[in-house]
């Protein structure tokens, strides 16, 4: 037996040292003798197996049907040149480390289908057929009632299938989302109540003139009970706090990062004359006690202070009590304020002023304006900068604190019902600065309190994080009606555009009778009321006529009202919409910014980083408008410079969460020579991208957006990269298809489902300019079994529909240790074990055999040598032209001598000591002198010194992907301009997955190297970074198996 046979028996004997439960080829009979034969397996029941060894020569021996259900329950854990081991348990074959030897598994178990006539592969669904998957998978999982616990309870779209952190929310703007992909006839006549109750809902959440954010099931929690460190939540607000130091912190509440500190809740200082004398006492000094009563319909979070006051004449003696209670509700989303002052027996205070604060505003947000109303009139004033300012002086009802310098659906705002407002004496700002404010009080002048009296004040306090702060008549009327009702956030809706195109699409097909059922007059007329309603207040706000008056868009919101304004144009005609929607074009494209230090490309971009769906939407909305006419192309011209905006990269997915993953996407940057800022790691962003690519498509199809061939190439590429992405978050089951947020989430939302449909199959935009008789788009899905499947593909040339790449390519410093470490350790064995053959894995190079062919095997170093001269001759250079080459891996020396006779000096560098002892020896006995060797391990990786050429060859590929980008960014760091490096490397492998904490986590196998791959668009963002530029990239055979890409590439710095 060789060596592929003993290590089988190796792996074997882990687990049963006879090889019992084992079918494997008869000839393991010999040293395991309790192993099933492959003509035996009959004669024994399916379950009795927990092993089968796979010849991969001799495959056919074995009975289909039970290869095939072997394979249903088994995974593969471990694998060389001859034999695939498959188990039933064990730790599984980590197929990034070793699955260049799982190649044949597919098929094989293809060859086992088509034996019992079973085979399916992966499923290929029409247009239609994918469309109707992606919305029976909202209807039968995110369709959901509002009040669960009531018969007959109104539907609406549930953020996400199953509840987050125990929170079922229903978002207005997601719900215009889904209203608009069942606007789409053949889903409408489908589901025609779920397509009527999503628009529905979001006339519910609208019913003045704005949209509110969402709503929920009610929920109210105290997770945190003690008084210091407090924490509760209802459904749309967080509290905590510490009540010994009277701090009480509000917050929008989200299921992510979204969450922030916008500010205190406090009591401020208690005023009143005793005894003569006049007294101001900081109430949070005072506390002394404090409590949190939770009760089934509120939680009650109160902290009391003694006050203490000292006479003209006399002792210092107790006065009063003052308690602050804060009741988070339910069933409201106003927070109850109560201020409360009890004097003591005996006790007269006079002129009491007591006071509510608002504390930490600068520190929290940019809250710029303060608004107090006095029965329907209201003052507003901005901060002066001064160290003390009366905002209001007498009555008020309601005090209103927000941010106008933001964008409306992101603005945040406080919102306060003055209960007890004919009290009010003052309202006080103090610690304003650089146009914020700081600190705001509202003081009550409650006068004179007698011994044993109680007196108190009320507040509803309301948080917002968006709104139209400039009617704050709108506000006073939703927070009377934010303490009665405690399931709707009145937060304003992010994408109000979203449920404006909703409704206008509906609008438009009704009224050109595409529906079975068309909706009464009355439903018609009620939806265009409201639409004008809704894009009034819009137009008012943001004024697109008049530049840098209004207040500033949301592009993606601005986007989709110019889509809804092209419906309502189709549907009624341009004279009551036209000049709209050629004011909200020129607004948009007044949003068009040029990328800091490019050539003329462009991203659609407020002040802020740019969003890629916002980019895309713009793309779209612009593609949509430019069916109106074009005046002097700056539709058509803006389109070209934001394609070309529009980047195909690899880069980090830290700022998704995933801080050493870099995955390769579509991307948008403000600026050159800084990473791209975001990309398309949420898969809604690329569905949003590809519905404007088509669009654009469609429209220069039909004559009306001129664009060159280069440009419509260039978007061709970026569609096939958006596809690639979004395809690999399908998940089919049954008649559904899920589209996943993320290629490594677990579930979608109400925002990526319609979204990614609506981009996968535009169907809107073909119901408006007809369906492109060659683009029946076909949807490749993995088929059911692919999410526990552990079979690569096979191929024989690349596929150009292959999707990216999962692969963590960035770590820190400490990490490249770890993982340079463990590979230093690999190769070090496999140096004293079998050096030669770990340089070229033939069987004539095992020590057994190595007296023999050792000459052989040194002598083939010539060939790398000459084709690396080719190369060079190939770029235009000779050897002579260098002065120093750095071989990285250069193991024996194979290829060092070689390079020495015909370079001035070479630099060798390795990460095996045993492998470089070799080597070193057998220059040294060649009489070698002009060859410096050195170990490469962090930091300088072996390259602390420049050289102007740098080569390697079948060894990056043995080096997980952080190690080989590591070595690349340092030897192209080290390069001298116009140097070179050349070097061969593998840029894919279909099934390859590498992340960072599962490797280093996995044990290796003794004695086996690991194959690995680094994204060819990780290597070109490299070679940016470092200016280098690309002279050729040449695929090649080294690897010598079908499943994988390797590149041979030339850089010049």
């Amino acid at each position: 037996m060789d060596r592929h046979w003993l290590e089988v028996i190796d792996h074997l004997q882990t687990v049963s040292a006879r090889g019992l439960g084992v079918a494997a080829h008869e000839d393991f009979k010999a040293l395991l003798p309790s192993v099933v034969p492959y003509g035996e397996i009959g004669s024994h029941e399916p379950e009795f197996f927990q092993g089968l060894v796979i010849h991969k020569g001799l495959y056919e021996q074995i009975e289909p049907s039970f290869l095939q259900e072997f394979l249903s329950r088994a995974k593969p854990t471990f694998a060389n040149e001859v034999f695939i081991v498959l188990r039933t348990d064990g730790p599984p074959l980590k197929l990034r480390n070793s699955n260049i030897h799982l190649g044949a598994l597919r098929d094989i178990a293809q060859w086992a289908a088509r034996q019992t006539g079973t085979e399916r592969g992966g499923l290929r669904l029409s247009a239609d057929a994918a469309l109707a998957g992606m919305a029976e998978f909202i209807v039968q999982n995110l369709a959901k009632p509002l009040e669960p616990a009531r018969p007959g309870s109104s539907i609406a779209i549930a953020e996400t299938a199953e509840r987050i952190n125990d929170t079922a929310w229903f978002w207005a703007d997601d719900s215009g989302k889904t209203a608009e992909l069942f606007a789409v006839p053949r889903l409408h006549d489908t589901y025609p109540d779920l397509a009527d109750a999503t628009l529905d809902y979001v006339l519910r959440l609208s019913p003045e003139r704005i949209i509110q954010r969402r709503s929920a099931v009610p929920e109210l929690r105290l997770l945190d009970g003690r008084p210091e460190s407090f924490k509760a939540y209802n459904s749309f607000f967080n509290l905590t706090g510490n009540l010994q130091t009277g701090r009480v912190c509000p917050s929008i509440r989200f299921n992510d990062d979204r969450t922030r500190f916008l500010g205190e809740y406090s009591g401020n200082a208690l005023r009143f004359r005793y005894g003569g004398r006049r007294q101001v006492v900081d109430v949070e000094d005072a506390i002394t006690h404090c409590s949190i009563d939770e009760q089934p319909e509120r939680i009650v979070f109160s902290h009391t202070s003694v006050i203490e006051a000292r006479p003209l004449i006399g002792r210092r003696r107790r006065v009063c009590n003052l308690t602050y209670r804060y009741s988070l509700w339910k069933a409201r989303p106003a927070i109850e304020v109560e201020a409360e002052i009890t004097t003591l027996p005996g006790i007269t205070l006079q002129d009491v002023q007591l006071s509510t604060a608002f504390d930490q505003l600068s520190s929290g947000g940019n809250f710029d304006s303060a608004v107090v109303g006095v029965e329907g009139r209201y003052e507003r004033r901005a901060p002066t900068g001064e160290p003390a300012t009366k905002l209001h002086i007498g009555g008020a009802d309601y005090l209103g604190i927000s941010e106008t310098g933001a964008v409306p659906g992101f603005a945040h705002g406080f919102h306060v019902r003055l209960r007890n407002g004919s009290q009010l004496g003052d309202i006080i700002a103090e610690g304003s600065r650089s146009g914020r404010y700081h600190w705001i009080y509202p003081r009550y002048f409650l006068g004179r309190i007698a011994p044993q009296e109680t007196r108190s004040v009320t507040e509803d306090r309301l948080l917002t994080g968006g709104g139209y702060y400039r009617e704050p008549d709108i506000y006073r009327r939703v927070l009377e009606d934010a303490v009665k009702n405690g399931n709707v956030d009145p937060s304003m809706s992010y994408d109000i555009g979203a449920e404006l195109n909703a409704v206008a699409l509906t609008l438009l097909f009704s009224k050109q009778g595409r529906y079975r059922s068309t909706p009464a007059r009355e439903r018609l007329d009620a939806l265009k009321e409201w639409y004008d309603r809704h894009l009034g207040i819009y137009i008012e706000t943001h004024r697109p006529d008049e530049p840098g008056a209004g207040e500033p868009a949301f592009i993606r919101g601005l986007s989709f009202v110019i889509l809804s304004l092209d419906c309502m144009i189709r549907a009624f005609g341009w004279q009551q919409y036209g000049a709209l929607l050629s004011s909200c074009v020129a607004l948009l494209l007044r949003l068009e910014r040029a990328v800091e230090g490019g050539r003329g490309e462009t991203v659609f971009s407020v002040p802020q980083p740019p969003e890629l769906d916002c980019h895309c939407s713009a793309l779209l909305a612009l593609a949509r408008a430019a069916v109106y006419g074009d005046p002097g192309n700056r539709i058509s011209q803006a389109i070209h410079r934001a394609l070309r905006g529009t980047l195909i990269f690899l880069a980090s997915a830290e700022q998704y969460g995933h801080p050493s993953l870099s995955f390769e996407s579509l991307w948008v940057r403000s600026r050159t020579g800084v990473p791209p800022q975001d990309g398309g790691f949420w898969v809604f962003k690329l569905g949003l991208a590809l519905r404007a690519f088509n669009a654009i498509r469609q429209v220069h199809a039909a004559g009306l957006l001129p664009l060159d061939s280069e440009i419509l190439a260039y978007m061709n590429e970026l569609t096939e990269v958006a596809r690639r992405g979004l395809f690999a978050a399908l998940r089919r089951e049954g008649d559904t298809i899920e589209v996943l947020t993320s290629a490594r989430s677990g579930e979608t939302n109400s925002e990526t489902q319609p979204w990614a449909a609506l981009g996968l199959v535009p169907a809107v935009e073909w119901e408006l300019y007809g369906r492109p008789p060659d683009t029946d788009l076909q949807v490749s899905t993995p088929s059911e079994p692919a999410a526990t499947s552990h079979m690569p593909a096979s191929r024989g040339k690349f596929d150009r529909a292959a999707p990216p790449l999962q692969v963590e390519w960035q770590c820190t410093g400490a990490t490249l240790e770890r993982l340079s470490s463990r590979v230093a350790a690999t190769w070090a064995e496999l140096g004293e074990t079998k050096p030669h053959w770990s340089v070229l894995s033939h069987d004539e190079y095992l020590p057994a055999r190595i007296a023999s062919t050792e000459d052989q095997f040194f002598a083939s170093g010539h060939v790398d040598r000459d084709w690396l001269v080719a190369t060079l001759a190939r770029a235009g250079r000779k050897p002579g032209d260098f002065t120093t080459v750095l071989e990285y891996g250069c193991g024996l020396g194979r290829v060092t001598n070689h390079l020495a006779e015909c370079f001035t000096r070479v630099i060798a560098r390795d990460i095996s000591r045993p492998h470089l002892a070799h080597a070193q020896a057998r220059s040294a006995n060649a009489g070698l002198t002009n060859i410096d060797y050195d170990l490469a391990m962090p930091p300088a990786l072996g390259m602390a010194q420049p050289f102007d050429l740098w080569f390697s060859v079948i060894v990056l590929q043995h080096n997980p992907p952080p190690i080989m980008a590591a070595i690349l960014r340092r030897a192209l760091k080290s390069l001298v301009p116009r140097g070179l490096a050349v070097f061969q490397i593998p840029t894919y492998a279909r099934q390859y997955r590498f992340d960072i904490d599962s490797y280093l986590e996995s044990t290796p196998t003794p004695g086996v190297f690991e194959m690995h791959c680094l994204p060819q668009s990780a290597v070109s963002a490299i070679a940016h970074e470092a200016d280098c530029r690309v002279r050729e990239v040449i695929e090649d055979s080294s690897i010598g198996d079908p499943e994988w890409t390797s590149n041979v590439i030339v850089l010049e710095k």
